[in-house]
């Protein structure tokens, strides 16, 4: 396994399979980049189970204002509990990297599914669910 420690950058979407986060999570692949950071998916070894793992971007963990709103999106996300909202599970830091793991949820982004450009009743039928 690659330590992110010891890797010279990390950069969005820089994270190489197989990189070790925490000494409990392995890198499995991409999955996306936000305001506030990228999303991998990765292996939980403790468990032995895959989750999402959301990691802040380095220049927005030195800010204080930044670090306030990561903890308090998951604070507010711990306290919903719905089918389709993913569960938020924990906070982590690792060689100075603020992360959160959440629930990993398969299947097709909605951007992906609006490219598609589908019919009414299944525009309304997402709009519900959402």
């Amino acid at each position: 396994m690659k330590d992110v420690a010891t890797q010279p950058t990390v950069s969005l979407g820089g994270l190489p399979v197989g990189t070790e986060l925490a000494e409990r999570y392995e890198v499995r692949g991409w999955l996306g980049e936000g305001g506030m950071g990228t999303v991998y998916r990765v292996l939980d070894r403790e468990l032995d189970e895959e989750v999402a793992l959301k990691l802040l971007r380095v220049e927005l963990a030195k800010t204080p204002e930044a670090l306030l709103r990561f903890r308090r999106e998951v604070k507010l996300a711990r306290r919903v509990t719905h089918p389709n909202v993913a569960r938020t599970y924990d906070l982590g830091v690792h060689a100075g990297l603020r992360f959160l793991t959440m629930e990993l949820i398969s299947g097709e982004s909605l951007a992906a599914r609006a490219r598609n450009r589908p019919a009414l009743p299944e525009v309304l039928r997402v709009a519900a669910a959402i």
